[in-house]
């Protein structure tokens, strides 16, 4: 098994769309530096959405990168 995942969407892109369903969005970090086209393996960072609270859906999502092979299920912020 290869465990690798193809990026090709930018931030703004992932902005947009929720902006569309108006579901805030928040990221925690910046903007890798990075092409588009290029395979990522679970130890690489990628970029992730995740619910700020799970038990209220509009309550918004954030936006993180992180390595994909480890994701977190709560925010490092809320403890």
């Amino acid at each position: 098994m290869c465990n690798e995942y193809q990026f090709r969407v930018r931030r703004g892109e992932y902005d947009w769309q929720f902006s569309q369903i108006h579901v805030p969005i928040n990221w925690t970090d910046a903007e890798l530096n990075r092409p588009c086209d290029r395979l990522f393996k679970p130890t690489n960072r990628a970029t992730m959405v995740r619910a700020i609270d799970p038990a209220d859906p509009m309550a918004g999502v954030e936006g993180l990168e992180a390595r994909w092979g480890h994701v977190w299920t709560t925010s490092k912020t809320q403890g």
